[in-house]
Order: C-alpha cells, then structure tokens, then sequence
C-alpha cells in the first residue's frame, strides 16, 4: 500500500549482475523519486536486497514477516 506522504516512496529494483549498492544512474535517480530505495541483487534470495536513503546511504529497513 501507498504511504499517504508520497514523498517518503522511493524506488524498489534489481541489479541483476549482484551488485547490492547504487550504481551512478541510481544516485542521480534516486533524489527525484523518494526518500527510500530498495536494490534487489541476483540471486534473489531473502537477504539479497538493501534499502538507501535518496542521497545513496545505506537506511535500516525493519521487515515484518
């Protein structure tokens, strides 16, 4: 579901080469489109992800299961 404050959505997707870290395109994408950003990187597996804050640093992201 959508936060109300759009401002805090952000961005979810994959780097499918592995690499779990934002590229230079992701970090001149990520201030225009949210606060937070998940990269998701091959395999895919449960902790194959991370979340970054819009300028690129690496933000805590609590999931509930």
């Amino acid at each position: 579901m959508m936060p109300l404050d759009t401002h805090i959505a952000g961005s979810a997707h994959s780097h499918p080469r592995g690499a779990i870290s934002p590229s230079n395109a992701d970090l001149r994408f990520f201030p225009r489109t949210g606060r937070y950003h998940l990269i998701i990187g091959y395999p895919y597996r449960e902790n194959d992800w991370r979340c970054f804050t819009a300028d690129g640093e690496p933000h805590e992201l609590e999931v509930i299961a």
